[in-house]
């Protein structure tokens, strides 16, 4: 018969090798768990990624293709505004300026209208009769308001570029959102 202390010493031994096997196999477990998880991990930041690299150009491309039709549109306004002011000496003739001055009343309202002001909110001009004519000349008055109104509709198709820029960017957001890996 075996001696009691060599059971107890071959059953700790026993005790001590399952624990030994069971610690290995749990680390290969873990080990192999934690690589699995890295690799999940590394995936997801590689598609996040791409879907970031694809939104960056997608954002790019809609701002570009806004900036070029808003320089397309300037462009054509200037030239319709180059056409008139060479066309207005055609049509009002040096002639023309002479015969028909324009009076001080006329610039006080067109001063008043370019400052949001009424006539009478602007400051007083001692001397000036409303009816005297003034150095300004129809050809003058005519090449002013060319200009004005090439600035407004500049303004007008910058502030339209602007709308279109901001709707696309929600739009873009939104796709930005709903193409994001595990859902946004």
């Amino acid at each position: 018969m075996i001696p009691l202390p060599w059971k107890l010493l071959g059953v700790a031994l026993l005790v001590a090798a399952a624990m030994f096997a069971w610690q290995r196999q749990y680390n290969r477990g873990y080990a192999a768990g934690r690589a699995f998880e890295q690799n999940q991990n590394q995936i997801a930041l590689n598609r996040a990624a791409i879907v970031l690299k694809e939104a960056e150009e997608d954002w790019f491309w809609r701002s570009f293709n806004i900036g070029m039709r808003l320089a397309t549109q300037q462009t054509k306004i200037e030239v319709v505004t180059n056409v008139i002011r060479e066309e207005i000496p055609i049509y009002i003739t040096p002639e023309v300026d002479t015969q028909y001055p324009l009076p001080n009343s006329f610039v006080w309202l067109h001063d008043a209208a370019a400052s949001g002001r009424s006539v009478a909110e602007l400051p007083s001009r001692p001397g000036e009769p409303a009816g005297v004519a003034t150095e300004f000349t129809l050809s003058d008055t005519t090449q002013l308001l060319n200009a004005n109104y090439a600035v407004c509709k500049y303004n007008a198709a910058q502030l339209e570029a602007l709308q279109q820029w901001a709707r696309d960017m929600e739009d873009w957001w939104a796709e930005l959102r709903e193409s994001w890996p595990n859902g946004g």
